[in-house]
C-alpha cells in the first residue's frame, strides 16, 4: 500500500514496543523517515528486533531517542535538532500491568496515567506543531491494561 509517505519525517512516541513499534515499522515500510522516542532503550527492544537484515542493508533512515516524551526540556532539545519539515506526530502510549502494578487505585497511580497519556500528548504536540508542514497530521493512541 502506498500512503505517499516517502521521505516524510514523522515522530513516533512509544516507539520501542507494542503499537509504537508497529507504527514505526509500518512507516519504514512506506518509505517514511520515522523519528522514535521512548522511555525504553532501543537496544534489546521489540523495535530493534524488527529492524534487522533488510532494514539496515537497504539504506532506510530513521532516528531513535531514549527518554521521556513527557519531559518538556528533554523534548525541546530533541525537537531543536529537527528541521521545519515535520510531516506528522504519532503519540503511542501504553501502560502495562494494570492498577496493581502502579500502586493500586490511588492518586499516585492516577498521576502516572495522566503523566503518560495527557502530559506526553501535550508536550509532544507543543514541540511538533511549530515544526510541521501544512497538511501534516497528529494522531494519539493510548491504552491501559486492566487487571
Amino acid at each position: 500500500m502506498d500512503l505517499h509517505l516517502k521521505d516524510k519525517k514523522i515522530v513516533v512516541t512509544g516507539a520501542a514496543s507494542g503499537l509504537g513499534a508497529d507504527v514505526f515499522s509500518s512507516l519504514l515500510d512506506e518509505g517514511a523517515y520515522p523519528i522514535g522516542v521512548d522511555l525504553l532503550s532501543f537496544s534489546g527492544s521489540e523495535l530493534e528486533g524488527r529492524l534487522t537484515g533488510t532494514f539496515f542493508t537497504s539504506g532506510r533512515n530513521y532516528q531513535f531517542y531514549n527518554g521521556s516524551a513527557s519531559d518538556e526540556l528533554w523534548m525541546r532539545e530533541i525537537f531543536s535538532n529537527l528541521s521545519n519539515d515535520l510531516y506528522g506526530l504519532v503519540s503511542c502510549v501504553g501502560i502495562l500491568g494494570g492498577d496493581n502494578a502502579h500502586g493500586g487505585r490511588s492518586l499516585a497511580s492516577f498521576d502516572k496515567l495522566i503523566d503518560a497519556h495527557a502530559r506526553t500528548a501535550f508536550v509532544a504536540t507543543e514541540m511538533a506543531y511549530p515544526k510541521m508542514v501544512n497538511g501534516g497530521s497528529i494522531v494519539y493512541i493510548g491504552s491501559i491494561e486492566i487487571d
